[in-house]
């Protein structure tokens, strides 16, 4: 759904019904204006990329096991083979 699709279904008959925002984040957005709203949105998306992506890697990282390395044989060993 697009941003456009949410301003949509908020109409509310003559005019629109308010946005409402998670109690914590009323708190700290209360004296923003639109422009800083969108800008610390913008920031917050970023961040929530980056600890998606941090987050797939710990994953990753936490699954695989260690490769076990092959032994360096010596030289005349290796002909032997």
């Amino acid at each position: 759904m697009s941003l456009k699709d949410d301003v949509r279904n908020m109409k509310k008959g003559n005019g629109y019904c308010r946005v409402k925002l998670e109690p914590e984040l009323e708190e700290r957005a209360a004296l923003w204006n639109p422009a800083k709203r969108r800008a610390v949105a913008r920031k917050m998306q970023r961040w929530a990329r980056q600890l998606i992506i941090s987050a797939f890697v710990l994953e990753r990282d936490a699954q695989s096991s260690p490769q076990q390395r092959l032994k360096v044989l010596p030289l005349q060993k290796a002909r032997l083979n």
